[in-house]
C-alpha cells in the first residue's frame, strides 16, 4: 500500500483537496471491489503550528502534522486560491524544507493547478518543464525563470509530478 499525503497548505483550495481525495478515495474502492487491499493509505498533513490550533480532522481523515510525518510514497500538494499567489507562496515558505525532504527519500511529488508554484519554490523544477493553471501561467514564467516553462492551454486535470511511478502503477 502506498503512503499518500494531501499537503493542507495555507490557502490551499477546498475543491482541489476534495478532487484529490475524490480520484484516490476511488481507486481505493476499486481495489475493494476486486477483493484486494485499498492500494493508498490517505494521510493529510499541515504544519501543525498554525494560530496554536491544530486541525484534528478533515472529511474523516486525521490531520497530521509535517512535523510527526513519516516517509511518504506520494505527496499531492492542492491548489491556492489564486488571488495573490506570491503572498500564498511566501505565506507556505514552511513546507518547502518538508517537500525536499520527503523528496530526498524517495517520495514523488505532483501538484494541481497553481500548487505548481510552491513546487517550484522547492527549486526541485529546476530546468524541468513545468505549467501551472491557464490564468496562472505569466505569472508562473516570471516567478520561476529557471524553470523549462511549458504554457499549456487547457488541460482535463492539470497536474505536474516528478518522479511518477507509484502513481503509474497504482493507475495500471
Amino acid at each position: 500500500m502506498k503512503q499518500l499525503a494531501i499537503l493542507l497548505s495555507d490557502q490551499y483550495r477546498l475543491l482541489s483537496v476534495a478532487a484529490i481525495l475524490d480520484v484516490f478515495e476511488s481507486v481505493n474502492r476499486f481495489y475493494i471491489a476486486d477483493g484486494k487491499q485499498p492500494a493508498f493509505d490517505i494521510s493529510l498533513y499541515n504544519s501543525g503550528t498554525d494560530n496554536g490550533e491544530r486541525m484534528l480532522e478533515f472529511n474523516g481523515y486525521p490531520v497530521r502534522s509535517i512535523l510527526d510525518s513519516q516517509k511518504q510514497d506520494i505527496v499531492f500538494i492542492p491548489a491556492f486560491v489564486s488571488v495573490d499567489i506570491a503572498q500564498a507562496v511566501f505565506e507556505n515558505q514552511k513546507y518547502v524544507p518538508w517537500l525536499q525532504q520527503q523528496f530526498k527519500a524517495g517520495a514523488e511529488l505532483a501538484c494541481v493547478c497553481t500548487g505548481a508554484f510552491l513546487l517550484g519554490a522547492t527549486g526541485l523544477l529546476n530546468h524541468r518543464q513545468a505549467t501551472t493553471h491557464v490564468d496562472a501561467c505569466k505569472q508562473f514564467a516570471n516567478f520561476f525563470r529557471q524553470l523549462s516553462y511549458r504554457q499549456i492551454r487547457w488541460l482535463p486535470a492539470m497536474v505536474v509530478c516528478i518522479q511518477a511511478e507509484a502513481l503509474r502503477q497504482a493507475f495500471t
